[in-house]
Parts: C-alpha cells; sequence; structure tokens
C-alpha cells in the first residue's frame, strides 16, 4: 500500500481541490486519511485570522477534523507565494501528518512548474520530491487540454516523478471533443486518464486498487 498520493495539475482552477476532496472522502471509510498542502494563497480574513480556502473545501467536504487538516504556508493575497516557503517546514509539518495518519493526500499549488520561493529557488516540484508520493494530474477536457497535459506529464517524467495518470474535469462522455481528447492525452503522454468527474456521473474508482497495489 502507497503512503499518499500528490494531486497536481494543469494550472490554477482545473479542479485539484474537488478531487482532493473526492479522495479523501472516499478512503476515510477505510483509512486514517490527512490533507496536505504546502502553500495557499488568495484566503480570506475574518477577524484578523487568514482562512485557508482549499483546505476548508477539503475539510467540509469530507468531514474531516481540524488535526487531519494541515498547511504550511497561508498568504492573503492571489499570487504564487514566492515568499519565505521553507522546506525543513514542509517536511515537518508532512512528517507530522504521515505519523498520526495511514495516507495522506497532498495538493499541489496551480500548475506542477510553481515557484514557491525566489531569493533561493524553492519549486512545487522540490515539494514532490520530498514527500515521493506518485502523482495525479488533473486536467480540464475541453480545448487546450491535450497541452496542459502532455507537458505537465513530460516535465514530471522528465524529474523522474511517478505519474499515476489523469483525472479529466468536467469531461462529458457523450462530447466528441472530451473523447478525443482522452484518446490523444493518453497517446501521447503514455499515461492512462484513471477517471474523469463532471456533474451528473463520476468515475473515480481507479484509487482504490492504486492505494492497495
Amino acid at each position: 500500500m502507497i503512503k499518499g498520493l500528490f494531486v497536481t495539475g494543469t494550472g490554477t482552477d482545473v479542479g485539484k481541490t474537488y478531487v482532493s476532496a473526492r479522495i479523501v472522502k472516499a478512503l476515510k471509510s477505510q483509512y486514517k486519511v490527512g490533507y496536505y498542502k504546502a502553500a495557499l494563497s488568495g484566503t480570506v480574513v475574518e477577524n484578523d485570522v487568514l482562512i485557508p480556502g482549499d483546505l476548508e473545501v477539503v475539510k467540509q467536504y469530507a468531514s474531516l477534523p481540524n488535526e487531519s487538516c494541515k498547511v504550511s504556508f497561508v498568504y492573503e493575497e492571489a499570487f504564487a507565494p514566492h515568499l519565505a516557503v521553507d522546506l525543513n517546514t514542509i517536511k515537518a509539518d508532512l512528517t507530522d501528518l504521515e505519523n498520526k495518519h495511514d495516507f495522506v493526500v497532498i495538493e499541489g499549488s496551480g500548475g506542477i512548474i510553481c515557484p514557491l520561493r525566489d531569493d533561493k529557488l524553492i519549486m512545487l516540484s522540490d515539494v514532490m520530491l520530498l514527500a515521493n508520493y506518485p502523482l495525479i494530474i488533473v486536467t480540464s477536457s475541453g480545448l487546450g487540454s491535450i497541452n496542459g497535459a502532455v507537458l505537465t506529464a513530460q516535465y514530471a517524467k522528465q524529474l523522474n516523478l511517478n505519474v499515476l495518470g489523469f483525472i479529466m474535469n468536467n469531461f462529458d462522455s457523450n462530447n466528441l471533443l472530451h473523447q478525443d481528447n482522452r484518446i490523444m492525452i493518453e497517446r501521447l503522454s503514455s499515461y492512462k486518464v484513471l477517471g474523469y468527474l463532471n456533474k451528473k456521473a463520476d468515475k473515480i474508482e481507479w484509487f482504490q486498487q492504486i492505494i492497495e497495489s
């Protein structure tokens, strides 16, 4: 059994948080599951406290207790967080979650090429390598999805990251463009589309076999 999954995406707003929440909720029935995000920006301030939006979405959707959710660095403004991100803090926070849970789902920030600190360059891929979890790539299903999905997968492969495959968000099985995009993503990337999400029906049963293999 693997110890966790890293949910990354082809860019911002492709559905990483929703996919993460769905995985966490599904696994909760059998495992003690934690959720982690290294850096999060674009938060809401309530009573002078920063509220990490993505964490709150996952926590509420999956009914996770506070101790099972963690974000190491939270910023109010919605920009790539090129600030005081520290890999030692990330490692300590992630290790703490791992020690207390059977399985941890990590959600990435933006796309795979995301700088987290610029004075001494720290990239999101450094967090991926530190965690050493297999990757799930979330992609859109419409125009442009082939380019984003294939480039993300090839960049991950170049870094020797373990890519499990793709989840296509807002996938319409009756849409010929979406169907063709799925075929071409698999053909050009050499990775499988493991499942899809849409408003009418979901197909995410794949993760149970992957986790227990």
